[in-house]
């Protein structure tokens, strides 16, 4: 899935704790998107809530949303783990502007 299809948002935190949305990755404390987990579950948008994925669980790469990825700021840590256990949970990994879905045998 595309970021962009999650509508999401390179983010940030101003110093009186509102956000606004940026355009650059250099710019950005955070990424902001539908939780994908919920929107394959809802097959969409309607009922997903969003999710807030900060930059200092990982390094950000990239310039802009469509070229974002996320590399581990320690060993072991690539994957972006949302709601573990439940039924929304998903578990993958933001590469080259894509929410892509973690597989059995990665």
């Amino acid at each position: 899935m595309m970021l962009r299809e999650l509508e999401g948002q390179l983010m940030k935190r101003s110093d009186n704790g509102n956000a606004q949305d940026v355009e650059s990755v250099a710019e950005a404390d955070f990424l902001q998107l539908l939780c994908p987990g919920c929107f394959a579950l809802n097959g969409g948008a309607v009922g997903t809530h969003r999710v807030n994925l900060p930059f200092n669980k990982w390094s950000p790469e990239g310039t802009t949303l469509d070229d974002l990825t996320f590399v581990p700021r320690k060993v072991g840590g690539t994957s972006v783990l949302i709601h573990p256990g439940s039924d929304e949970q998903w578990h993958g990994w933001i590469l080259d502007g894509q929410a892509i879905p973690w597989q059995p045998g990665d």
